[in-house]
């Protein structure tokens, strides 16, 4: 009887439903993968609305903030999972709040990212756009996300891409230097 025990893996939108696209498709085949494998205590956390969210372009400020809420919840029930290791795509608020909440509850947990590409998906154009509440929220939110996300690449402790033109991006977008690039990124 083998008394070793597993690292927990936690990979934060798993996708679980049948049809699945693009970056979803790769993130699952090779979470499939590590989990054949059996080395890992390996734990999925689906948040599927994040697809038919972000889609959504009707957004309001009392969408937005709703929809922040949900992200809340699902990096909570990731953080809850207790990962030594966790798996983030940089697509979506809920990636970004839970490397924040990573980073503050568990540091010592590792923190895989996964970039496939830059993406603008978290930039909200709100449609009450001639009121300048709404404009001020919109600028603010967007550089918030912003900020996050070349932190969050900058602060993960390995980060996988998918193309030789994916880790320029990270040179250019997010001002990782060589040697970062060097010591962090697999391709």
């Amino acid at each position: 009887m083998n008394d070793i025990k597993a690292h927990i893996l936690t990979v934060l939108g798993y996708p679980s439903k049948p049809k699945t696209m693009g970056g979803l498709r790769w993130l699952k085949r090779v979470v499939d993968c590590i989990e054949e494998k059996g080395r890992f205590d390996v734990r999925k956390v689906d948040n599927y609305r994040i697809i038919s969210n972000r889609i959504n372009k009707d957004r309001t400020i009392v969408w937005t903030f709703f929809s922040l809420i949900d992200d809340l919840r699902d990096a909570l029930k990731t953080l809850f999972t207790d990962p030594d290791i966790a798996i983030l795509d940089t697509y979506g608020e809920t990636n970004l709040i839970l490397w924040i909440l990573l980073r503050f509850f568990r540091p010592k947990a590792k923190i895989l990212t996964v970039f496939h590409h830059y993406e603008t998906t978290s930039t909200i154009q709100i449609k009450e756009d001639n009121n300048k509440i709404s404009k001020l929220f919109c600028f603010y939110y967007n550089h918030l996300v912003e900020w996050a996300f070349k932190n969050m690449i900058r602060n993960s402790d390995r980060i996988i891409t998918v193309s030789i033109s994916s880790m320029h991006q990270l040179y250019s977008l997010c001002g990782l230097t060589e040697e970062e690039v060097r010591k962090k990124v697999s391709q």
